[in-house]
């Protein structure tokens, strides 16, 4: 990678990760440590607000396509918006998930670890056996 890219790249990470925070965490609520930010403010508009919201949050996946980012990360990046998109369509339910779902957020962080090539960590699903599997006689 030559050093513009590389500029290019941390120009990039950026923009979309003061984007992020403008979705996810742009304000501190006074006397608490709970951070709101533009999305659940805009989903509360019925159809504009979550086009808008979610259009900005699939433009963080599209510019991680843009990097080169794996398929499994957009995978899991456009799995987390849809979590998001879900969460979001329930009236009061929603919004207040909204506030403590940050997927745009958990979105720059993955995109960021990839891009530095630091290993993406979390935690793996553990499958619960009785006992051995046994092949069917």
């Amino acid at each position: 990678m030559t050093a513009f890219q590389t500029q290019k790249t941390i120009a990039t990470l950026k923009r979309l990760d003061r984007l992020a925070r403008f979705l996810d965490s742009a304000y501190r609520i006074p006397f608490t440590k709970i951070r709101i930010g533009w999305e659940p403010l805009l989903d509360v508009v019925p159809a504009i607000g979550p086009l808008l919201t979610h259009g900005l949050s699939g433009y963080i996946v599209y510019e991680a396509w843009r990097h080169g980012a794996p398929n499994a990360l957009l995978a899991r990046m456009v799995g987390r918006i849809g979590v998001d998109t879900l969460l979001s369509v329930t009236p009061v339910l929603g919004w207040a998930a909204d506030i403590f779902y940050k997927a745009n957020l958990a979105n720059m962080a993955d995109l960021r670890a990839h891009l530095e090539g630091a290993p993406v960590v979390r935690p793996r699903a553990r499958a619960y056996r009785a006992g051995p599997v046994r092949a069917a006689a």
